[in-house]
């Protein structure tokens, strides 16, 4: 019988010794792994993270020129515009088969409109709360997000404490005045 624990120990140690050197060791192994992990929200993205994601994503179908114009008189807030994201990108899927176009999943969609919000503009309190939760959905993770005051919002809050400025950003005077989110 101890023969047989021993045994079983060894496996497990070696497998996790050997998953923990996947993630640890940078490598591109590790680095789809932890992508995997942090799209399936099990790990939260930093806000360095969050906003290379946000470029990434964000990149496949406009150019980050177009992103930082995006003002209140152009559309809702960006916790409302990126499960619509997911929409157009099955457009674009059909228009241009040829490119690879990835999908967003609630998770990346929380930390994509916290750090547009904090790069360009967060005016989530300039609409009705009905609205927004209309256009959001039933998305949890966003509703949840929502909810949350900005002082919490891990990414968010970190990048608009950062300071860090994106040049070109639309900035209208009193934007975000009423939430309280101007930067």
């Amino acid at each position: 019988m101890k023969k047989k624990t021993i045994i079983f120990i060894s496996i497990f140690v070696v497998i996790v010794a050997g998953f923990t050197l996947v993630i640890a060791v940078p490598n591109s192994i590790g680095k789809k792994i932890t992508d995997e992990i942090k799209a399936r929200g099990y790990i939260e993205y930093s806000p360095d993270d969050a906003k290379a994601l946000a470029t990434e994503k964000c990149t496949q179908c406009h150019d980050t020129e177009r992103i930082l114009k995006y003002c209140h008189r152009c559309g809702p807030p960006f916790i409302t515009v990126v499960p619509h994201m997911r929409k157009f990108l099955e457009e674009y899927r059909a228009r241009e088969p040829h490119k690879n176009f990835s999908d967003i999943t609630d998770y990346q969609a929380s930390a994509i409109a916290q750090t547009w919000n904090a790069l360009v503009g967060n005016w989530e309190g300039d609409f009705r709360k009905d609205d927004l939760l209309k256009l959001i959905g039933n998305n949890r993770v966003l509703i949840d997000l929502y909810n949350t005051p900005i002082e919490k919002r891990k990414i968010e809050y970190a990048l608009r404490k950062s300071g860090t400025k994106v040049k070109g950003t639309y900035q209208p005077e009193g934007l975000g005045g009423e939430s309280g989110h101007l930067h």
